[in-house]
């Protein structure tokens, strides 16, 4: 992909930056980005609602690349290295989400259509509703500081065109230490639905391809994204 610049478009609200960002994409050359102060109809993995008010940040980065193998857990990184820098005790939880102990501060959605439409809703700076206390926080919340929405995604684009660089020329495989020292259930016993059987195993980290290595008493798994993992 290289080192290129990306066209931003803004607006105060959309149903949804990955619905526009696919409009935007019939008329657009890559690579571009939708963000909006608010989503009223947001989502995430499996069409699962995300709160989208003013003071997070929403958007939805579009570009090409050559290499697809990975992506997801190199797309972790990128919003986890960014994070860190504020708040160094956020981890991720598998393939893609932010979270602090078990809340999630962000949340990742990638949906491949030739092109990489790459969804990302964290929570910056917005207001939590009470029933979403317990399973989520915003990173104004953990450090008791005000961020600047814009200037925050400008600091994601700049690593995302850095860090996939190195990954188009090399893969996932000079990113899975740094990825599994922060996966937040690594080397512990988990449960997770996979092919809707309930199974139990030790998460052992992750393979080349993104897979999560999950050793079993049968033998070895290696479980792509969306599966679901409980812990």
């Amino acid at each position: 992909m290289g080192r290129e610049r990306f066209l931003i478009f803004f607006y105060s609200e959309v149903s949804s930056t990955m619905l526009k960002a696919r409009e935007i994409a019939r008329e657009v050359e890559t690579p571009f980005v939708v963000r909006a102060a608010r989503q009223t109809k947001g989502y995430g993995r499996k069409g699962a609602f995300w709160e989208s008010p003013e003071g997070g940040l929403w958007f939805t980065a579009v570009f090409q690349v050559k290499r697809l193998s990975g992506l997801s857990a190199l797309l972790a990184l990128v919003v986890l290295r960014a994070l860190k820098s504020e708040f160094p005790d956020l981890r991720i939880k598998w393939p893609n989400d932010i979270v602090f102990e078990e809340r999630k501060v962000a949340g990742l959605l990638i949906e491949v259509k030739g092109k990489v439409f790459w969804g990302v809703g964290i929570n910056l700076n917005n207001e939590l509703p009470p029933e979403l206390k317990g399973k989520a926080v915003s990173l104004k919340e953990l450090t008791g500081k005000d961020y600047d929405p814009e200037q925050a995604l400008l600091d994601l684009l700049d690593r995302l065109s850095s860090m996939l660089s190195t990954f188009e020329e090399q893969g996932l495989s000079s990113f899975i230490p740094e990825y599994e020292k922060e996966l937040v259930f690594l080397g512990k016993k988990i449960e997770v639905i996979y092919k809707e059987n309930l199974i139990t195993g030790i998460a052992h980290g992750i393979s080349d391809e993104g897979f999560l290595k999950l050793q079993t008493p049968s033998g070895q798994l290696l479980l792509p994204d969306g599966t679901i993992v409980k812990f």
